[in-house]
């Protein structure tokens, strides 16, 4: 659909690096703005963002998603995938189904404390001069945020974001385009 000139929404799954879970699926709402860098990730490597709307907020085990196997990704499960991997519309929507019947008992929401003072120890250490904490701004955002339910007849287009830090409501991207 983007060959034609059409827009399509591009949705997000996250997980935090080595926690074996996924924790969210949030549809990108903005354009990227590589003019702008985001303070709070632990490597230089990022610079840009773009604005999300958080649809699903939960964790979701990677065994209740490996059997699901990326052919763009040397046929290794989804839960394998890195940053940017690109996730084809009927895994995609597998994952989507799986997200949304799991009932979970945790979210990221959760674990905020644990971030935020990994965060200020990792400021502490670099010596730079500090940054906004995360204090909480998601789940401000994610109580005032209204859930609608996915279009099955929409085209879209499912990219897998792992989050190196804590989860921000303004996402960035690898330094190479994309």
């Amino acid at each position: 659909m983007a060959e034609k000139g059409g827009k399509c929404p591009v949705f997000l799954f996250f997980s935090v690096n080595a926690s074996g879970q996924f924790c969210g699926v949030a549809e990108m709402s903005g354009r990227v703005d590589f003019s702008k860098n985001m303070p709070f990730w632990q490597h230089d490597k990022w610079n840009g963002f773009f604005p999300v709307k958080w649809h699903i907020i939960k964790d979701v085990s990677n065994p209740r998603l490996r059997h699901i196997i990326l052919e763009n990704n040397e046929n290794k499960p989804v839960t394998n995938s890195r940053d940017t991997q690109e996730v084809k519309f009927p895994q995609g929507t597998e994952m989507l189904n799986i997200f949304k019947s799991y009932s979970a008992k945790t979210s990221i929401l959760d674990d905020f404390g644990f971030y935020e003072n990994r965060q200020k120890a990792l400021q502490e250490k670099r010596a730079k001069p500090t940054t906004p904490t995360l204090d909480n701004s998601l789940s401000k955002i994610v109580e005032s945020s209204q859930f609608q339910k996915l279009d099955d007849s929409k085209s879209h287009k499912l990219v897998l974001v792992e989050v190196k830090e804590a989860l921000p409501s303004k996402c960035c991207v690898p330094s190479k385009s994309w």
